[in-house]
């Protein structure tokens, strides 16, 4: 079932490989390829089924071995909880990004579109990785279909710029990150995490943070932690809607899995070491990421530094190494994936497709002659700001309950992100809806169908999972209470 749910996006992406560019060929590539993400979602639900309904006490499922494609590792997938959380977030924004782009992207429409089914392939590949090499190399193939999304669809010129510096930046972390695993197949002689799992622990202290620090550097490069962030506001500012979707929404995720599923348990003494460091960067970060934002002059810029300072605060509640703060990691991770797709669209769908601007106060005003828009802009600011009855705000109070519970200094200082978020998001939403409309703005229509379509796919589940959290909690305690 999960070989199936992989080879699934890459056939769709070979049919439309294949298909010849006649006339109605946009559409109809754009039908297949949205007809390909519907499957693996109807997939991805009907595994979910069967892992929670699976009562043999077993961690992980549908464990499948491709067999060696290298001297020292095994080509081995299969899910646990964690696993499963976030390969149901990507089976959930796949469709979603392929919408937001049907009719702003129209040159190499097939080759976009190649290249989401191929990156959610590789996605759920990564994030069922049970050996190291497996993780590594797709870890690094994500960067491929990612580097053509932002090089060849993006909004202005400065999008090749933006590519480079994903590709360099992501590059110098995945160089440690491969250099941290040479050294752990030297020491251990397998690359296998079942058996890391129990061997690493056994590693000298000396050794696990040498470790550590090469896949704990690779890890701040994709959450992305001060200094290393500002790669992240290039590649959002430059990308397609579809790009920053995929970037916000499921790549950043990375970063919350490899902790989960590399650091923690296979280094504990050293996460205990280190945890003082990644507390420390965290809390930079998420100070200097939430003033930034009241510096943008860019929409999707802004929303890309807040992105910064919400994974700040995921990292602040991975570093606790608490079932709370691991919990809420995870619950925060899932909200930012649903809560930043949806300000991306309205950015860079709703707003920049009528106006081809993303300067932030050139849209004073527009709430007054789009109250549609303006409505569901709220309601993603609001879970945006971590409101109670939103997911976002379950995940940052077990991240603050979780720092507290190891580093009160830590914990006091990632509560200030329940002022800050508050102040810049409300001033964000102000810039934009409030006000005297500015002479630039013509009058446009409101949401269309597919815009608003969009909006609620992804800002009711917010709420819902919000008010009973429990249906992701249930998923992932098991999996939480062996690393803890």
């Amino acid at each position: 079932m999960l070989l199936i749910l992989i080879i699934t996006p890459i056939l769709g992406a070979i049919i439309l490989s294949l298909l010849t560019n006649t006339r109605g060929y946009d559409f109809l590539v754009r039908r297949l390829a949205l007809l390909a993400s519907v499957i693996v979602w109807i997939l991805c639900s009907i595994l979910c089924i069967r892992y929670i309904n699976d009562l043999d006490g077993s961690n992980y499922k549908f464990i499948i071995t491709l067999g060696s494609f290298t001297r020292i590792g095994d080509f081995t997938l299969g899910l646990d909880g964690l696993g499963l959380v976030f390969v149901l977030l990507i089976r959930y924004l796949i469709p979603i990004s392929i919408l937001s782009t049907w009719t702003n992207v129209t040159h190499n429409i097939h080759t976009h579109l190649i290249s989401i089914l191929i990156l959610e392939s590789i996605l759920i590949a990564v994030f069922s990785s049970l050996d190291l090499i497996t993780f590594y190399v797709t870890f690094e193939s994500v960067l491929i279909p990612l580097f053509l999304i932002i090089g060849l669809h993006g909004s202005t010129s400065g999008r090749i710029r933006a590519s480079m510096l994903l590709f360099i930046y992501t590059l110098l972390g995945s160089f440690c990150l491969l250099l941290a695993i040479i050294r752990l197949q030297v020491l251990t002689g397998t690359t296998d995490m079942f058996l890391l799992n129990i061997e690493g622990p056994l590693i000298s202290a000396g050794n696990q943070r040498i470790i550590w620090l090469g896949i704990f550097l690779s890890i701040a490069v994709k959450s992305p932690l001060a200094p290393f962030y500002m790669w992240l506001f290039r590649a959002h500012s430059e990308s397609s809607t579809a790009g920053s979707i995929l970037l916000a929404g499921i790549v950043l995720k990375l970063a919350i899995y490899a902790y989960l599923r590399i650091l923690i348990p296979i280094l504990p003494d050293a996460c205990e070491y280190f945890r003082p460091l990644a507390l420390t960067l965290a809390a930079i970060t998420l100070i200097h990421a939430s003033l930034s934002t009241f510096r943008a002059t860019d929409s999707k810029g802004f929303i890309a530094m807040s992105s910064v300072a919400h994974m700040s605060i995921i990292i602040i509640g991975l570093a606790s190494g608490t079932v709370n703060g691991l919990q809420g990691a995870i619950l925060l991770g899932v909200a930012h994936g649903l809560v930043s797709p949806a300000l991306f669209i309205i950015a860079g769908t709703v707003m920049y497709e009528r106006y081809h601007s993303r300067t932030i106060r050139y849209y004073r005003g527009l709430g007054s002659f789009m109250p549609s828009m303006k409505s569901w802009f709220f309601l993603a600011s609001i879970a945006s700001m971590a409101v109670p009855g939103s997911l976002n705000w379950v995940g940052e109070l077990l991240c603050i309950s979780g720092s507290f519970e190891v580093a009160p200094v830590a914990g006091i200082i990632c509560s200030t992100s329940v002022l800050l978020g508050a102040i810049y998001t409300i001033w964000f939403f102000n810039q934009i809806s409030g006000g005297e409309p500015s002479p630039y703005l013509a009058l446009t229509n409101d949401l269309t169908t597919r815009e608003w379509s969009m909006l609620v796919y992804l800002l009711v589940p917010t709420f819902i999972l919000g008010i009973i959290p429990s249906s992701i909690t249930n998923i992932t305690t098991y999996s939480i209470m062996l690393l803890t």
